[in-house]
């Protein structure tokens, strides 16, 4: 039992620092605004980092970074994307207009609409949506929830998620957008609670995928119908 709560307290752990390490590593991306290096960097650090840990150091297999299907949770798994589609795209509303009115970004680059979509759809399951998925809910928060408990889990993570789209943001934008970085910081982290509570209650960080992708691609333009 002891040896058991100490292997599961070094995952946490372990976990923990490599979303610490994932925070300052994207900043850093942003900050020097190499392409083909922000979309390289996330395949290896997103996918293939959390699969070698899981695989060859916890003796584990995929389902213990979230991505299992299962065809009798079909219709569970198709209610929380949709719930999830729903919440997330309203708090987005309410992130852009807090963007534009409070924080008096540009509407133009608030409202910008993902134009081609088939580019945009294999770059989301490539090295945004799906692997930060994998990363953050399948392998950060399912460890942590582990370690620390559910609750506990959750919020961390969530937090973190937070965290990585605000110092990012200060690199991409600088120091004079702080207040429109940290919106986007608290509401990637009410995300992020969204996004962990489809994995608690599905198992499957495919929901959670589903709705991060759905809200990359579609979101800006139902909220830009809806603001204007």
């Amino acid at each position: 039992m002891a040896e058991g709560l100490q292997e599961t307290k070094r995952s946490g752990v372990v976990a923990l620092f490599l979303g610490f390490l994932n925070l300052a590593a994207f900043s850093f991306l942003s900050y020097l605004e190499l392409p083909l290096l922000r979309f390289i960097f996330p395949i290896l650090f997103l996918w293939v980092l959390p699969f070698l840990i899981s695989y060859r150091v916890e003796g584990r297999d995929a389902s213990a970074l979230g991505l299992s299907l299962r065809s009798e949770r079909f219709s569970l798994y198709l209610l929380y994307t949709l719930l999830g589609f729903i919440l997330t795209t309203l708090l987005l509303c309410m992130e852009f207009h807090l963007r534009i009115r409070l924080a008096g970004e540009p509407p133009g680059e608030v409202l910008r609409v993902e134009e081609d979509l088939v580019t945009g759809l294999l770059f989301q399951i490539g090295s945004i949506g799906l692997p930060e998925e994998v990363f953050f809910r399948g392998f950060l928060m399912g460890r942590l929830c582990n370690w620390l408990g559910e609750e506990e889990g959750l919020v961390l993570s969530s937090l973190l998620f937070g965290m990585g789209h605000v110092t990012s943001r200060l690199c991409q934008i600088g120091l004079d957008y702080a207040l429109s970085a940290t919106i986007i910081g608290v509401y990637a982290s009410l995300n992020g609670l969204i996004f962990g509570y489809q994995y608690l209650k599905t198992g499957s960080v495919l929901p959670s995928a589903a709705t991060h992708i759905s809200l990359n691609l579609f979101g800006a333009g139902i909220v830009n119908a809806i603001l204007l």
